[in-house]
């Protein structure tokens, strides 16, 4: 057992206790309306932290160790959904049964991942990948950016982060469902795939252009995440130039930490500061992994959706007439919202605690392939352009993710970019 291993593991408890103290000083007091109650519970504090300790040692001495480009969503589930539901089991007396199906469904996707190789698949060739790659920038940047402008969005161009719905509604009215699935490929992944490979081949005037498509994107859609995707990027680029880029979760771990600290001692010194530790604390953290309780509860006794408002829609007759997120908001909220959860309580209310673990291990098969599909290319590459859609899994569907979010697009052009390397260096243009 190694220096750094204790560290990490030492750093991810500190996380979970501050984040905790988050919730009992902050979180709680001001948004109890919102149903973030404290209801302690001893017994359920100390099977917390033995979970998250199992959970700790497992992803640090396997998962950290192999080097693969799966690990940057292992570390998302872990940082914003597993280590926060294991906050609220205890904090909130939640059912011991939820938080177990959970636990060992995100155990299962580390023991395949630890477990089973990568998958042999087929390469394309270095001038296939060149011809694919262009070929999709070209096709699906035409279609988004010209949908855009013949839909009225040059007339919407806003840059005021202050005034962004009206344009947002607009956009929302005008969207249709091309626009609906190739806008956040073209957000989350094409120009962020763009910008990846300009930063990493040092050509930084095609970086420029990527970083100014993406700005003219969110001026006509004014989508905030289009914004936030480049700096995480960027934070990438910079952070694997450092002797800290072998750390990755340790970093993560550690920034967690001291964003929801910052916040607390912001809260701490004016009430005027409220809106960061709302952001950071409550709406990040805590918000997905309250959802995740809330549907369970609703939907315990209730009959499952079985997918019949998604991809077996044309298979299952329809018991609800509505998707479960429409149905959560009207029933359970009593008002019109998208109150979205993740990947685990999507996958609860389609087929109960089955479907927790099989919804599991199909995610493990897709971070299988991805790191089969990617072999080749530097962990930077992979993780920048896995990062934006991976983090949908804490708020979204899981087919969502899939599909709308880009995750399967993700996989499709990592295979197209892994024909281009060779022993870790780009040939896009034509080094060897």
């Amino acid at each position: 057992m190694k220096k750094k291993d204790l560290i990490n593991i030492f750093m991810l408890m500190v996380f979970k206790g501050i984040l905790e103290i988050g919730y009992i000083i902050f979180v709680s007091p001001i948004f109890a309306e919102e149903n973030f109650f404290i209801e302690y519970s001893f017994g359920k504090f100390i099977l917390s932290n033995l979970l998250t300790l199992v959970i700790a040692f497992l992803i640090i001495f396997y998962i950290a160790k192999q080097q693969r480009a799966s690990q940057i969503i292992v570390y998302i589930l872990l940082i914003f959904l597993f280590i926060p539901i294991m906050s609220l089991y205890w904090l909130q007396n939640q059912p011991t049964k939820f938080a177990i199906a959970i636990f060992l469904s995100y155990f299962i996707i580390n023991c395949i991942l630890i477990i089973i190789p990568r998958i042999k698949i087929y390469s394309l060739t270095k001038k296939e990948s060149k011809v694919f790659l262009i070929f999709l920038f070209i096709g699906i940047t035409g279609i988004v950016y010209g949908l855009l402008i013949l839909t009225g969005g040059l007339s919407r161009i806003n840059l005021n982060l202050l005034d962004v719905y009206e344009t947002r509604e607009a956009y929302s009215s005008n969207e249709g469902r091309i626009l609906g699935y190739l806008l956040p490929w073209q957000a989350h992944v094409v120009n962020l795939l763009l910008l990846t490979l300009a930063l990493y081949n040092r050509k930084y005037f095609l970086a420029t252009i990527a970083l100014a498509m993406q700005i003219f994107l969110f001026s006509m859609t004014n989508f905030k995440s289009h914004l936030f995707a480049p700096v995480v990027i960027l934070m990438f680029y910079f952070f694997q130039k450092t002797k800290w880029k072998d750390y990755f979760l340790l970093i993560m771990s550690t920034g967690a930490t001291l964003l929801v600290s910052v916040s607390l001692v912001l809260f701490t010194i004016s009430n005027n500061l409220m809106l960061v530790p709302s952001i950071f604390i409550r709406r990040l953290f805590f918000v997905p992994a309250q959802l995740h309780y809330q549907y369970y509860d609703f939907f315990e006794f209730k009959r499952k959706f079985y997918l019949e408002h998604s991809i077996l829609e044309n298979v299952i007759p329809s018991y609800y007439n509505t998707s479960p997120v429409t149905y959560m908001a009207l029933e359970f909220f009593k008002r019109d919202f998208a109150p979205n959860v993740g990947y685990w309580g999507d996958a609860y209310v389609n087929f109960g605690f089955s479907g927790i673990f099989i919804f599991s291990i199909l995610l493990a098969v897709i971070l299988l392939i991805i790191d089969s599909v990617s072999n080749k290319i530097p962990l930077f590459l992979t993780m920048s352009i896995l990062v934006i859609p991976g983090m949908s899994l804490i708020n979204s569907a899981f087919f969502t993710s899939l599909l709308t979010h880009g995750i399967l697009f993700c996989i499709l052009l990592l295979w197209i970019v892994n024909g281009i390397y060779r022993k870790n260096k780009l040939t896009v243009h034509g080094s060897n």
